[in-house]
């Protein structure tokens, strides 16, 4: 579509509940939303929808449909959707808006070019930032999920210094207009790389991946990541406990594999609800057992790993373990390897059983 310059002159154009004002810079869309007599601006009648700072454009309504077509350049554009939670920012700006009643829009398809940066739920607490070159903007036609899609490499920043990395991916919101967009899930691929926190009443954990891609699945009492591939998966979860403040650490590598972590925010809940991971697996150990002054220290491995939801982590085939205390090996695809931890995110107990040989070690109250 070719763009139309647009500083010859003063003009003025309504359709369909828009209006194209030109000449003069505008005010940034984040910090000031436009009114309806700003400068080189299209904003709705209802201004619950802008993009600032245009240079050149080209748009259509057709009034019968509701519908606007829209191609708009600036260096770069400064845009907000009120209805949509998001403001955003942009060399270029295409797509189709939708007329809603009261004279508001939003974007129904859209893409964003050019050192684009879109923010959700901009100067609020859950404020998240969204950079590529390339996001494309989708909202379903019953207006309760937006879709962001990334076709090149995006950086995400979120509140608490949470950050993800990765070469390309999606993510889904869900929520009604004007209302807070949760997030719903996405897949991330390429290079996936950064830190996600999560927060308990008596529990936070700092959750660092690295892998080659990434599903985030949220559900109803946990947030759960999947590794379709080979990565690596790590939690130090600061955990309150009776003697004060204690740091647990642990880490995963396998060739894929699926984490629930509990998104409770009251109570005592263990940092990992439950894990699968296929290997060959390794996974290393830092927590301070109960009367312990030293920290225990195990490097673990193994053909597969579980997690139960009551803390039992089993190691199963050709298993290894490593510790302060002993060096343990077996070879044999049924051999059993188990890790036992509290609620505290604490190893209680840990060992092994098969025949004809049987090791078990448990951790006394004294350290003995």
């Amino acid at each position: 579509m070719k763009l139309t310059n647009g500083r010859a002159g003063i003009l003025a154009a309504m359709v369909a509940g828009g209006i194209l004002l030109s000449q003069s810079p505008s005010a940034t869309a984040q910090s000031q939303r436009a009114p309806a007599d700003d400068e080189n601006s299209f904003v709705s009648r209802a201004l619950d929808f802008g993009i600032l700072n245009i240079s050149s454009w080209i748009f259509q309504g057709v009034n019968e449909s509701g519908q606007i077509t829209f191609d708009f350049a600036g260096k770069p554009l400064k845009g907000y959707s009120k209805s949509q939670r998001l403001d955003f920012e942009a060399a270029k700006a295409e797509g189709e808006l939708r007329r809603i009643s009261g004279g508001g829009l939003y974007i129904q398809k859209g893409t964003l070019s050019g050192s684009v940066k879109i923010w959700l739920e901009k100067g609020q607490k859950s404020q998240s930032l969204l950079t590529s070159e390339v996001i494309r903007v989708e909202e379903l036609a019953n207006r309760d999920r937006l879709v962001l899609t990334f076709p090149g490499a995006v950086n995400f920043a979120g509140q608490d210094d949470q950050n993800l990395r990765a070469g390309s991916g999606t993510f889904v919101f869900v929520g009604k207009p004007n209302q807070p967009k949760g997030f719903a899930g996405g897949e991330l691929k390429g290079g996936v790389k950064g830190s996600v926190k999560t927060f308990g009443g008596k529990t936070n954990a700092i959750n660092t991946i690295d892998t080659g891609a990434l599903q985030l699945i949220p559900a109803e009492a946990t947030f759960d990541f999947v590794f379709p591939g080979a990565f690596t998966f790590s939690q130090v979860a600061t955990i309150s406990g009776p003697n004060g403040s204690e740091t647990r650490t642990i880490t995963f590598s396998g060739t894929k594999g699926e984490f629930k972590i509990p998104n409770e925010t009251t109570g005592t809940v263990r940092p990992i609800r439950s894990a699968t991971v296929e290997g060959r697996v390794r996974i290393t150990i830092k927590s301070v057992a109960p009367g312990q002054d030293e920290p225990l220290e195990i490097t673990a491995e193994g053909d597969r790993l579980t997690m139960d939801e009551a803390g039992e982590m089993r190691l199963v085939g050709n298993i290894r373990l490593e510790s302060d205390t002993l060096s343990y090996r077996r070879t044999g695809s049924s051999e059993v390897l188990y890790i036992q931890f509290n609620d505290l995110m604490e190893v209680v107990k840990y060992g092994s059983k098969g025949n004809p040989s049987k090791v078990e070690i448990e951790k006394k109250e004294d350290g003995g």
